[in-house]
Formats: structure tokens, sequence, C-alpha cells
């Protein structure tokens, strides 16, 4: 780098303005696009369980209309098993698999 003005050269200069703290576009890119495709996954997994929980709504007011003396199984069915030690973890009903219960 010229100096003009016969000053101490510095080198921090040169090592601040060589530093590039992004990668190259290429890396970037690839990066972006492995996120982008996880959050479609992600975004149709959600998709896929929404509509299955509507899905189980919708026959479970049809289920109580009906007379059913039942209609939540439908949605309890759907929801995840909920933790021990949580209120409404009560392992004592087994007529059903891993539904909200």
């Amino acid at each position: 780098m010229p100096n003009p003005e016969n000053k101490p050269h510095d080198d921090s200069e040169v090592h601040e303005r060589e530093f590039n703290p992004f990668p190259t576009p290429d890396a970037a890119t690839a990066a972006l696009g492995a996120q982008l495709g996880q959050l479609r996954r992600e975004l149709a997994r959600v998709q896929q369980a929404y509509a299955n929980l509507v899905a189980a709504c919708q026959a479970a007011l049809t289920a109580r209309h009906d007379g059913e003396p039942d209609p939540w199984w439908f949605i309890e069915d759907e929801l995840p098993p909920t933790p021990p030690g949580h209120p409404l973890n009560t392992d004592s009903d087994s007529r059903r698999g891993g539904g909200g219960r």
C-alpha cells in the first residue's frame, strides 16, 4: 500500500480489509438450500398434523351429534402423549394407545 505521507505503515488496516466474515456465495447458497429443505419438511409435517387434528375435531363433533358416549377420543388420539407427572396423564385408560390421556 502506498504511503505518501511517509508515516509508519500499519498492517492492521490491510488485515481488517482482507478479513471477510461472510462465506462465499456458493457456500452461503448451499447452506440456505439445506435450511430451506429442512423448513419445507417441517412445514409439511405441521400441515399434516393440523389436517389430522381438524379431521379429528370434525369426527368428534359428528360423533357427539350421533350420541357417541365419548366423542373426545377422536381428538385425544391425535394429541401426543402427556408427559409423566402431568395432571392429565392417567395411565389407567388402556383402551387407547398413545393419545392425549
